[in-house]
């Protein structure tokens, strides 16, 4: 399948195959994201896949060591899933604890203060 293909086509379709959405694969390519679009269409047109996920499972079986690529997807899984891991949290309002003053005027307009936490 890779011969049917031109080089841009290939260079899509293997961006695809590594699971990245069309805006993403477009900014790694340095193209527009309709320019994706169009050479996926072209590509399934050329291989004669009718989705994405067949024109994908085609060009990975097309490779001459399909399994290096899936050993390359899993490295990128476990990199993903390490910064997913050791990525700072952001702590909700909700959790932090904080004083707030309560103002109350009396009748006689003198303010009390009472703080709560």
């Amino acid at each position: 399948m890779i011969e049917l293909l031109t080089n841009r086509e290939n260079e899509v379709v293997a961006e695809i195959s590594k699971g990245y959405t069309v805006k993403e694969a477009a900014t790694r390519l340095f193209i527009s994201p309709s320019t994706v679009d169009t050479h996926i269409k072209k590509s399934k047109k050329k291989s004669g896949a009718r989705t994405l996920a067949h024109l994908s499972a085609m060009f990975v079986l097309s490779l001459e060591n399909p399994k290096g690529f899936y050993k390359i997807m899993i490295v990128i899984l476990f990199v993903f899933a390490q910064c997913l891991i050791l990525m700072p949290r952001k702590i909700n309002v909700e959790q932090r604890q904080r004083k707030t003053v309560r103002v109350s005027r009396s009748m006689t307009n003198r303010a009390r203060y009472q703080i709560t936490a």
